[in-house]
């Protein structure tokens, strides 16, 4: 079979993200569906690599939904149409749809959670590793396994996808498929560490670091650090440690953020002004979540405040699955360095976690919410 103009794009990006050039494979990727795309390309096979390729990426720089909603008489449609390329499901869901490929599953899915729409990404990752164990595709499980664990960890789910974890380190360890082993280490630290596993979760956290320097895997090096923070504050071995590595995972995703994705020029615009477009790693939101625990935990009112004031807007705007998180979080500060009135405005936050944790159908939020409402002070009566 003839090697087609899409299959060589996807060979091409391939080469550069493993090259450590995201931003040059991103450009290719949106050039290519701006620009590039011809009738004949639909009917190939590598069109649902591509929009694999083209939705992860999008979904790696935080771009997730569309920001022109479609309105129900179509009449924008050519406004909505023109800023699809900034909508992750659309591409994972149209790879997926096509060939049932399990990672575009699971990565739609993770999609959806940061979304807020938890349920239906449980779902989704739940039937995706049906699929991967019935069609006995290890590689694929394992494929399955990182990319949804972002959706089990916003609703606090460690057993289940330890235990899944477990298996597709055997998987990558037997194939010697060394970036698929050192990522899943990473991810089994942070879970083993949600479950008070910390010697366990020392020992993953250290080889995938290991790993990540050795074979220079710079996503590998984010989540092993980022995982790392979270365990020197969870296994009480040092929280200004904890903050400090924290920090400057923090740092470094902010670093990145800063170097422009892509820039765009409204032509309905007089000035015809272009603007620039940076990404936000999901990554982000669950880092200051950690961040601010740490802070808590050392008593860094700076640190806390700043990473309260940066989820403000990612978790209530951007990446809506962390929101009832983020409510939960400010609500424990201010329990436990919060003013005389604290208790009102904790049981307002608390309240406001419920209601979102209803409407993403984040089954740990209520318990989660319960178990907090019972550190609250009771009301006193006046006088």
């Amino acid at each position: 079979e003839e090697l087609g103009p899409i299959a060589v794009v996807n060979i091409l990006q391939s080469m550069l993200k493993t090259s450590s050039l995201e931003r040059h494979a991103h450009w290719l990727l949106r050039k290519t569906w701006k620009s590039y795309r011809t009738p004949q390309d639909l009917g190939n096979r590598s069109y649902a690599r591509f929009n694999y390729n083209y939705g992860l990426s999008l979904l790696e720089a935080g771009y997730i939904s569309n920001p022109v909603p479609l309105a129900e008489d179509m009449t924008n449609l050519r406004e909505w149409k023109e800023h699809a390329d900034q909508n992750a499901y659309e591409f994972l869901a149209r790879s997926y749809r096509l060939t049932r490929m399990p990672a575009a599953g699971a990565q739609l899915a993770s999609v959806l959670a940061y979304r807020g729409q938890v349920g239906k990404a449980l779902a989704i990752a739940g039937a995706v590793l049906d699929e991967v164990r019935t069609g006995q595709d290890p590689i694929g499980t394992c494929d399955v396994a990182v990319a949804s664990a972002a959706v089990y960890d916003l609703v606090q789910m460690f057993r289940a996808p330890i235990e899944l974890l477990r298996t597709c380190l055997g998987i990558a360890t037997d194939t010697g498929d060394e970036p698929r082993r050192a990522i899943i280490c990473a991810c089994l630290g942070r879970f083993l560490t949600y479950s008070g596993d910390h010697e366990e979760a020392d020992r993953f956290l250290s080889e995938a670091e290991t790993v990540g320097r050795r074979l220079d895997l710079p996503d590998v090096d984010l989540h092993a650090r980022a995982a790392r923070g979270l365990w020197l504050a969870d296994s009480a071995v040092s929280a200004k440690e904890a903050v400090r590595t924290l920090q400057k995972v923090v740092d470094n995703l902010h670093s990145q953020s800063d170097i422009p994705l892509f820039t765009k020029i409204d032509l309905a615009e007089a000035d015809g002004t272009p603007r620039v477009f940076k990404a936000r790693h999901p990554l982000l939101c669950r880092v200051l979540l950690d961040l601010n625990r740490a802070a808590m935990i050392d008593g860094h009112e700076r640190v806390m405040n700043e990473t309260l004031d940066e989820l403000d807007e990612l978790a209530t705007q951007v990446f809506v699955g962390y929101c009832p998180l983020y409510y939960l979080s400010y609500a424990q500060c201010l329990l436990l360095w919060g003013k005389q009135d604290a208790p009102a405005e904790v049981r307002q936050l608390i309240a406001r976690a419920r209601v979102i944790g209803e409407q993403t159908e984040n089954p740990w939020v209520a318990s989660a919410a319960d178990h907090l409402e019972k550190q609250v002070p009771p009301r006193t009566s006046p006088g």
